[in-house]
């Protein structure tokens, strides 16, 4: 495997079959896939100009009920940055969009309702790999200063002796006080499976 660090993509070209990636430069290169995962940046321009609180992220920070900085605005979705147990995070999930845009319609419907603390758990297929997440990871704990342990395993994604039955490799990181902080496992068992072992 060659990494090719802070490059620039200039262009992807197709000829029949081949892929080659041209880089900044000159530089051409020949690949087999290419995977375009350019991230998600919120747009809060307009939050912005409201004054709203806008988090490290660049989304609007909000409370367990939606609301922003001014208590008569409220904010959900992939716009949205959620309370968390290591401050606010940016979850651009389906899900908890849906989750809070819920909640936001029953606080300002009168109900008591709120979002309990979330962790960002998702499970996404990658070729013939099902790869999960729950909570922080390493790097992003020691980005914020905060010591933490590592430990690494290997299960078994059903009882070993199922013909079925693969591998799934899990990390956990925990604070070294001792509080479960992450997990992330990747593995060729079932989404469903690896998703569970990941989350339970």
């Amino acid at each position: 495997m060659t990494l090719k660090l802070s490059s620039e993509v200039q262009r992807i070209r197709k000829d029949g079959e081949e892929l080659t990636v041209l880089l900044k430069g000159g530089e051409q290169i020949s690949v087999d896939r290419v995977v375009f995962a350019p991230g998600v940046r919120p747009r809060s321009s307009l939050a912005e100009i409201a004054g709203l609180n806008i988090g490290e992220n660049g989304g609007i920070l909000v409370d367990s009920r939606g609301r922003t900085s001014d208590l008569n605005i409220y904010a959900c979705g992939d716009c949205a940055e959620h309370p968390g147990i290591y401050g606010h995070h940016l979850l651009p999930l389906g899900s908890i969009a849906n989750r809070q845009g819920r909640v936001v319609a029953n606080v300002i419907a009168g109900k008591d309702d709120s979002i309990p603390i979330l962790h960002g758990s998702s499970v996404v297929k990658v070729f013939d790999l099902t790869v999960a997440v729950c909570g922080p990871n390493e790097n992003w704990m020691k980005a914020r200063n905060i010591t933490t342990e590592s430990y690494w395993g290997t299960f078994p994604d059903r009882a070993h002796y199922y013909p079925e039955s693969e591998d799934v490799v899990i990390k956990m990181v925990r604070e070294r006080a001792g509080r479960l902080a992450g997990i992330q496992a990747v593995g060729k068992g079932e989404e469903s499976s690896v998703g569970w072992m990941c989350s339970r």
